[in-house]
């Protein structure tokens, strides 16, 4: 009876390990969304203790017109740009809806209470991630993969990033990187060369909410010098990547300009060779 009991036992919590890490991917996809704007799509999420839906920097930049947002049920609702960081690839996006054609402003599409964020420092190499993602316009894919670093430094993107093996393309932008059962990271940029996947660290995610809810608290004229201030740090970054493009393109033609002179200097040499 005892061993019946044991046998039981285990099969009971082997069941309920398997049911909640359903409920966990479950959770995870209904508290994803889809994202269009009238220049690309992507992908966005929600967190506990706020309504606001975080996505990328990248994703919500790109809509010149209107962001259109769709739930994993194919509910569609509107967003508006509410705040961004220069630092990271984030961005908050304030979801709301129409109902006999007024607009809803609380709307609130977290499923479960929304997604809770990771301790950084639990995090380990190789350890199985997974998320959902919208590549070539698709919806809510589910992805896994695991993580080569939880936070290390690029280079070609001058940040900290979160490094996971098996990317799965554009579109997954601005989704949720899920490490057990909590946010490890906010998906951005992808090497496909090496089908590797970076994100925005948990721990920069914070930072940035934090630096939301400095924010929020200014005064009105603080916001105004504070927007500013931002928008002069646009200009200038702006201004950076131009003078680097026009920089390398310059490299670039004298690269081959030099190629050219070397290989008319080989052909006049090899003239000069025949001759003698």
């Amino acid at each position: 009876n005892m061993k019946k009991t044991l046998i039981a036992l285990a099969t009971l919590l082997s069941f309920n390990v398997a049911a909640t890490e359903i409920n966990i991917v479950e959770k995870a996809k209904h508290n994803t969304t889809y994202v269009k704007t009238d220049k690309g799509s992507g992908t966005g999420f929600f967190i506990e203790n706020t309504k606001l839906m975080i996505t990328n920097r990248h994703v919500a930049n790109q809509a010149s017109k209107y962001i259109g947002i769709m739930d994993s049920n194919g509910n569609k609702y509107w967003g508006m740009f509410v705040f961004d960081s220069l630092d990271y690839d984030l961005a908050l996006i304030k979801v709301f809806s129409k109902k006999d054609n007024l607009i809803v402003n609380n709307t609130d599409l977290r499923v479960d209470g929304g997604l809770k964020l990771c301790d950084n420092s639990n995090i380990a190499i190789n350890e199985e991630i997974f998320g959902f993602g919208s590549p070539a316009g698709q919806r809510h894919v589910f992805r896994k993969g695991y993580i080569n670093s939880p936070k290390s430094f690029n280079q070609h993107f001058n940040q900290e990033v979160l490094q996971y093996q098996e990317y799965t393309g554009r579109g997954t932008s601005g989704g949720a990187i899920i490490y057990k059962d909590c946010v490890a990271g906010v998906n951005f940029a992808g090497l496909l060369e090496y089908d590797m996947g970076l994100a925005v660290p948990v721990e920069n995610l914070k930072v940035f909410l934090t630096n939301y809810d400095t924010y929020k608290k200014l005064s009105k004229q603080s916001k105004l010098v504070f927007l500013l201030e931002r928008l002069k740090k646009k200009e200038e970054e702006s201004y950076n990547k131009f003078i680097k493009k026009a920089i390398e393109e310059k490299n670039k033609r004298l690269d081959s300009i030099n190629k050219k002179e070397n290989k008319i200097k080989e052909i006049v040499d090899s003239i000069q060779k025949q001759d003698k």
